[in-house]
């Protein structure tokens, strides 16, 4: 049951988002009158609609995620020793992270083809091109920390836990930090975007 709310929810929103950048587009288009301004808005509302719809992927999946590591974690034996846990924890930490590394990356790469085709056109990006340098370095910050969060999770010693609780409490403080630079590239992404877009009005 809860598989098929996850299943409608994300086709709700992908279908809502869809619409409104179809909408957003097609009212821009009207608005101006060289055809390859309308061709550059138009395609910039698609590449913005897309990734939109990826935020709401995103957002689905990391909360179906989450409820099942809460029922993983409920259902794991309470004798089990914590190194395996936090193994397990890095595991799944070095996958969400790979995830968004990936996801985010891709993106950049288009968007930066996107503005290397824009200045061939004429257009002045060097704001939006300054944001998007922000981002990926955002998005090397994330890289890093999560890096260091895995390898701090991994090198937990089973035999120490207790005194190493200092130490698995700076890998989720990495972790956390990991987290907070991929959100940050995100939105830092998001921005770049907009400023492209006004570029081209």
């Amino acid at each position: 049951m809860k598989s098929m709310s996850y299943v409608r929810a994300m086709s709700f929103l992908s279908v809502f988002v869809l619409f409104c950048g179809v909408s957003l587009a097609s009212a821009e288009e009207g608005s101006s009158t060289s055809p390859s301004g309308i061709q550059e808005r138009v395609e910039m509302r698609i590449e913005n609609r897309q990734q939109r719809v990826e935020d709401v992927k995103e957002h689905l999946q990391e909360v179906k995620e989450n409820v099942q590591e809460r029922r993983t974690e409920r259902q794991e034996n309470r004798q089990e020793r914590r190194d395996e846990r936090a193994q397990r924890h890095a595991d799944r930490l070095q996958n969400r992270f790979a995830f968004y590394e990936e996801r985010l990356g891709n993106l950049m790469e288009k968007i930066q083809s996107r503005f290397e085709q824009m200045k061939s056109d004429g257009k002045d990006v060097s704001s939006a091109q300054a944001k998007l340098d922000d981002a990926k370095d955002a998005l090397d910050q994330a890289k890093s920390f999560g890096d260091q969060a895995v390898a701090a999770f991994s090198a937990i010693d089973p035999e120490k836990y207790e005194e190493q609780r200092e130490q698995a409490l700076a890998a989720r403080d990495l972790a956390m930090k990991a987290r907070d630079q991929f959100k940050s590239a995100n939105s830092l992404m998001k921005e770049a975007i907009t400023l492209a877009r006004e570029a081209v009005k």
